[in-house]
C-alpha cells in the first residue's frame, strides 16, 4: 500500500515538469446576441407562471477562426466556426 502510496505523489509531483508554456493570443471582440430558446411554467399556490428562457451568444475571432460562446441558463458551451 505504501510503495502504491509513494508512486501516486512521485507521478502527481511529475506532471507539472511536462506540461508545456501556452502563448497567449488576442481575440478580437465581434459581438454578442440573444434568442429565446422556450419557456418554463411552474405552478405556484393556485397559479401557473411562465418565464421566457433566452440564451447569450458572444462571438469572438483569433487566428482566423471565429469562435462563439455560447450560454443557457444552467452552462457554458464553446464552439469553434470557420466563418
Amino acid at each position: 500500500m505504501k510503495r502504491i502510496l509513494c508512486l501516486l505523489v512521485l507521478i502527481a509531483s511529475g506532471l507539472p515538469l511536462s506540461a508545456k508554456d501556452r502563448t497567449w493570443q488576442d481575440a478580437v471582440f465581434l459581438g454578442t446576441n440573444s434568442s429565446q430558446v422556450g419557456a418554463a411554467a411552474m405552478p405556484i399556490g393556485m397559479m401557473v407562471v411562465a418565464v421566457p428562457l433566452s440564451s447569450q451568444h458572444y462571438w469572438f475571432r483569433a487566428n482566423g477562426l471565429v469562435y462563439c460562446l455560447y450560454s443557457p441558463a444552467a452552462s457554458a458551451v464553446a464552439c469553434r466556426t470557420s466563418r
